[in-house]
């Protein structure tokens, strides 16, 4: 069996393009809040994701030509799904650009999930998305995601194992503190 780890580039671009705007602007609470969502999300933490999400959060998700709306439990729950996947799964974004003020993070890029195979080893999906996230103080509270799955490009590797997840934490670092 092979290890399958992400390329630290291809993981790592989103938290770069993230610290680059916080070092510019290290008071944007929304940045930190929304870097802190991203590594939740990397290795499926739930409960992590949860503390960065307002109770009222709203997820409206634009898909296939179809808009479909959620709220904070379900976006919960899917990434509690994701964090007990047999065979583990990791979720990343490949940012190609993100913008920031101080309410709302915006970017585009791809999605990409390593998930377990049915027959073994392991399926990688690579997607574009295009997402607005708005934040009210330390709290995310809503999300306008676009997906146009028919553009998803997906690998299955036979004999690969995912890689570990704490790996995929220390190469992300912790949470970066805005400056007061």
């Amino acid at each position: 069996m092979t290890t399958v780890e992400p390329e630290e580039s291809d993981l790592l671009s989103a938290f770069r393009l993230i610290d680059e705007q916080l070092a510019a602007a290290p008071q944007a609470g929304n940045l930190v809040v929304f870097r802190e969502r991203l590594i939740a999300e990397l290795v499926g933490d739930a409960d992590r994701v949860a503390a960065t999400l307002a109770p009222d959060f709203s997820l409206v998700t634009h898909v296939g030509g179809k808009t479909l709306t959620s709220g904070r439990d379900q976006l919960v729950a899917s990434i509690q799904r994701l964090g007990a996947a047999p065979g583990g799964a990791l979720m990343w974004l490949r940012l190609e650009s993100l913008v920031a003020d101080h309410t709302t993070v915006a970017g585009h890029g791809f999605l990409v999930t390593l998930t377990a195979a049915p027959s073994g080893g392991l399926r990688r999906t690579v997607g574009p998305l295009a997402f607005f996230v708005t934040s009210d103080g330390p709290l995310i509270t809503s999300e306008s995601l676009y997906l146009d799955p028919p553009a998803d490009e997906t690998t299955v590797l036979p004999d690969a194992t995912l890689a570990d997840r704490q790996r995929c934490l220390d190469l992300v670092g912790g949470l970066p503190q805005p400056t007061r």
